[in-house]
């Protein structure tokens, strides 16, 4: 294993939250404006939508888009079409919480702390379960894919964008190595959302510098097949973060 110096980290810029979805469609345009218009709270008093018509001549679009537009808004949960009534909005319960764009909307307006915490808990209960499992299956290859992703993190850390695109490959190069498919697959679900809440994260001071001394240590006991020392990092690591979260909120 080659030896890993530490560099001098920049800090976080100011944060800026992304949208998750990037619009490949006019129905999706529009979809994107009315999740931001719903989770932000401005049909708590009235449920009740525009009707298409009305929507199409706001957004300059035609009752078509407008239509597929409320049925995605609909598969999310977010709002029940009535037939011969019009478009209401759920009530809260009834979004489906794990869906990118709910997360991604609920993280830019006013539910980021709660939001924040449930991901953060949901890390908890799989990642470092899935680095203590990666070291009963590390090997050669599986080494030298992870201590590539350890030093283009170290590269990175001038560049924030590249550095949490780096954060991100590592994490998942640790998933792949534990292969656990169920867990994978939740990883993959919450992909979006997840990479959001590092952004978010990553405007905690000194965040960058303590995130690559946590992946050294993630990375030095992956290593040496210490399952309980990277279960643990893992958990520092994640734990870090969240104690600091009212630096942010």
């Amino acid at each position: 294993m080659s030896h890993l110096d530490d560099a001098d980290l920049a800090p976080a810029p100011e944060l800026r939250v992304p949208d998750i979805v990037e619009p490949t469609s006019l129905s999706t345009s529009v979809m994107l404006k009315l999740v931001d218009r719903i989770v932000g709270g401005a049909f708590d008093t009235d449920p009740w939508m525009l009707t298409e018509s009305q929507l199409g001549a706001e957004f300059g679009v035609s009752r078509t888009v407008v239509r597929e537009s409320i049925q995605q808004l609909a598969s999310k949960g977010l709002v029940r079409i009535e037939r011969g009534r019009g478009t209401t909005v759920q009530d809260r319960s009834e979004w489906r919480v794990l869906d990118p764009v709910v997360l991604s909307a609920k993280l830019r307006h006013g539910d980021r702390r709660s939001v924040l915490i449930e991901l953060i808990t949901l890390r908890r209960a799989i990642e470092p379960e899935l680095a203590a499992i990666a070291c009963e299956k590390m090997d050669d290859g599986a080494q030298s894919r992870l201590q590539g992703c350890m030093e283009e993190l170290l590269r990175q850390t001038n560049d924030r964008e590249r550095f949490l695109d780096a954060d991100d490959a590592f994490h998942n190069c640790i998933a792949d190595i534990a292969a656990v498919s169920l867990a994978n697959e939740i990883l993959e679900l919450l992909a979006e959302p997840m990479e959001t809440a590092r952004r978010i994260i990553s405007s905690i001071p000194s965040a960058f510098e303590r995130s690559n001394q946590d992946h050294l240590a993630i990375f030095a006991n992956l290593c040496a097949r210490n399952a309980d020392g990277a279960r643990q990092a893992v958990l520092d690591h994640i734990d870090w973060a969240y104690h600091r979260l009212d630096t942010i909120i």
